[in-house]
C-alpha cells in the first residue's frame, strides 16, 4: 500500500471516533441539577392548591345543599342557512327547577326570583345558594346561556355547570 492510502485511512478512522468529553459534562450537570431541584415539595403543594371543600380529602364528603337547572328541549325545530349561519326557528325549551317543570322564560324568572329569597347557603349566611346548570341533549349553547343571563339576573352568585353524560 502506499503512504497516501494509509493517510486517508489513519484519517477516516480518527474522524470516526468523536470526543466524547463534553457530552459526559453535559451528562454529569443535568444528574446535578435534577438532583438539586426540589420537586418533592411542588407535589406536595399540587393539593393545596385545591378550593377546602372540593378536591382530595380523607374526611367523608357531605353533599352541597344547590338549586339544580335543568334545560331540556321541548320542541324541535328547523333550520335556514343565512350569512354562513344556522338560524333556528320554532324551537321550544322547557326547564325543570328542583322539582317543578316551568315552560316560559317569564315563569322561570318568577320562580328563580321567589327560590333566590327563600334558599340561602348555610355556609354563607345572607347568600342565595349556588345553582347547577344541567343542559341535556339538543340545547344550543346560546339557549344556555340565556339561561344563565336569566339566573343571574333572578339575583343568584354563583352558577356552576354539570359534566355531560358518556355515551
Amino acid at each position: 500500500m502506499n503512504t497516501r492510502a494509509k493517510k486517508r485511512r489513519q484519517g477516516e478512522e480518527e474522524g470516526l471516533a468523536g470526543d466524547m468529553t463534553p457530552m459526559i459534562d453535559v451528562t454529569f450537570q443535568l444528574i446535578i441539577f435534577f438532583m438539586l431541584q426540589k420537586f418533592r415539595t411542588l407535589e406536595g403543594k399540587l393539593s393545596a392548591f385545591l378550593p377546602k371543600d372540593v378536591g382530595v380529602s380523607i374526611s367523608a364528603s357531605h353533599p352541597v345543599p344547590k338549586l339544580d337547572v335543568h334545560v331540556y328541549l321541548a320542541k324541535k325545530s328547523t333550520f335556514r342557512w343565512v350569512k354562513g349561519r344556522k338560524v333556528w326557528t320554532g324551537r321550544k325549551l322547557k326547564w325543570k327547577v328542583n322539582a317543578s317543570w316551568v315552560r316560559t322564560k317569564a315563569e322561570l324568572q318568577r320562580l328563580l326570583a321567589r327560590a333566590v329569597r327563600e334558599k340561602k347557603d348555610p355556609k354563607r349566611p345572607g347568600h342565595p345558594l349556588p345553582v347547577t346548570v344541567h343542559a341535556h341533549g339538543g340545547v344550543l349553547y346560546g339557549e344556555v346561556t340565556e339561561t344563565v343571563d336569566t339566573i343571574l339576573y333572578a339575583g343568584f352568585e354563583k352558577v356552576l355547570f354539570a359534566g355531560g353524560r358518556a355515551r
